[in-house]
């Protein structure tokens, strides 16, 4: 028998085959890549791993070490043979030197010229031009040297094809029998590890008889189209500061030894070292490590500085070590005396300011030293203020007592104080009795 299908039937039948077909499973679309984030350092763990040593680094870095960049000569002027300096001048000596450079002048001859001709390097000057300063891709010229008007630090750098000045330092002719000394050239390095060389130089400042160094590092400033200052007012020293990496962070410190112990005029001075360090903003002092004090004087000065800042516990000691340490050299011949009751005097009204019972004990050591007749100013001081002391138990209204006694009648009680040199502190009358 022959089967007709309609068509209709026919992808009915089709259709139930292939989905009888089909695995029971569905099937599974490939995963959708999704980006992930960076992942975080997780609390507790480590990755370990091998690094190459570094390098050693020399202990002692050299202060003219910064790479120039390759020149073009495009910049500064050709060099002619035949252009001379010419005779020192009376003044403007600054512009004859950029004339003579911005006309071709050759930087060789300059300075023999200044140092054989001119006269004004003395053992100090110096001309420079081995670092790009400016970034222009040409090293920089600096000279530093002294005439009849001031001792003088000169930048200049080269701009199509002449010279122009871009920083000038002076240090001004004193009143005195001698010329000014020619700045000192420290280094020329990137000191603070910002990518650009850094100049450090240093001035020798002299006023009467005594003379001290002060030390300025500049930088140039590429926004600003100018050097500017890395130390505010610049490090003041008796020493020319050392350029050292002192704790190894790659940032140059400023180290200066502090081994002068003073004259008629500074007073005794405290030795030991100082460092100045990079804040982020400038060079400042960092560390003081002052050695032992030498001079009961001194024992005595740092004393008082404690009570003015109310620490009355360690100015008693610092009182107490002045009287009984006998390594504790004198400064002036005839100020023994003197400095025993001063330190009694200050004992007395220390102790009584912190209400402690042996201030009587320090009162009859007083009594018993200095009886009656001629004493030391002091004595006579400290037996008022017991006086008055006593008498209303009010330590301010003792000191006003004292004070009063030393403005009217007893100067010296001032004077004596204010003689150990420019370098130690100066006292008013409060300050001989400050409660």
């Amino acid at each position: 028998m022959r089967l007709n299908l309609s068509r209709p039937l026919i992808l009915c039948c089709l259709l139930w085959v292939l989905v009888a077909c089909q695995p029971t499973e569905q099937a599974t679309l490939p995963p959708r890549i999704t980006a992930l984030p960076f992942p975080t350092a997780t609390q507790g763990s480590a990755i370990s791993g091998f690094l190459p040593t570094p390098p050693a680094r020399s202990p002692n870095l050299a202060d003219f070490a910064i790479p120039t960049a390759t020149p073009l000569p495009q910049l500064c002027p050709l060099i002619y043979e035949n252009v001379e300096l010419g005779a020192k001048p009376d003044s403007n000596s600054a512009e004859a030197i950029l004339d003579y450079i911005s006309a071709g002048g050759s930087l060789v001859a300059l300075e023999t010229a200044l140092r054989d001709d001119w006269d004004v390097f003395g053992e100090t000057g110096f001309l420079y031009y081995e670092t790009d300063l400016t970034g222009r891709g040409q090293p920089d010229l600096v000279v530093g040297y002294a005439d009849e008007e001031s001792a003088k630090l000169l930048v200049y750098g080269c701009d199509s094809r002449r010279y122009v000045e871009i920083y000038r330092a002076e240090e001004p002719t004193r009143p005195t029998d001698q010329l000014p000394t020619p700045p000192q050239l420290i280094g020329v390095r990137d000191i603070n590890q910002n990518g650009s060389p850094d100049l450090v130089f240093a001035f020798r400042e002299c006023a009467l008889d005594r003379c001290e160094y002060r030390t300025q590092a500049i930088a140039w400033l590429d926004n600003a189209n100018r050097f500017v200052g890395l130390i505010s007012r610049g490090i003041l020293s008796d020493e020319l500061p050392v350029l050292i990496d002192v704790d190894d962070d790659q940032i140059i410190e400023f180290r200066i030894h502090l081994t002068a112990l003073g004259d008629i005029n500074t007073g005794p001075l405290r030795t030991g070292t100082k460092i100045y360090d990079w804040n982020g903003t400038e060079y400042v002092l960092s560390v003081t490590q002052p050695e032992p004090m030498r001079y009961q004087i001194q024992v005595i000065h740092e004393a008082d500085r404690y009570l003015s800042a109310g620490r009355l516990e360690e100015a008693v000691r610092l009182y107490q070590r002045a009287m009984s340490d006998e390594s504790l050299r004198i400064w002036l011949r005839n100020e023994a005396d003197d400095l025993t009751a001063y330190v009694l005097f200050r004992l007395l009204i220390t102790r009584s300011a912190q209400g402690q019972p042996d201030v009587s004990v320090v009162m009859e050591r007083i009594m018993a030293d200095y009886p009656e007749g001629e004493i030391p100013i002091y004595a006579t001081l400290a037996k008022l203020y017991w006086e008055q002391y006593i008498a209303s138990l009010n330590v301010s209204f003792a000191c006003a007592s004292v004070r009063e006694a030393i403005e009217t009648s007893y100067p010296d009680g001032l004077t004596l104080l204010n003689r150990y040199g420019d370098r130690n502190p100066t006292y008013t009358i409060r300050d001989i009795c400050p409660f």
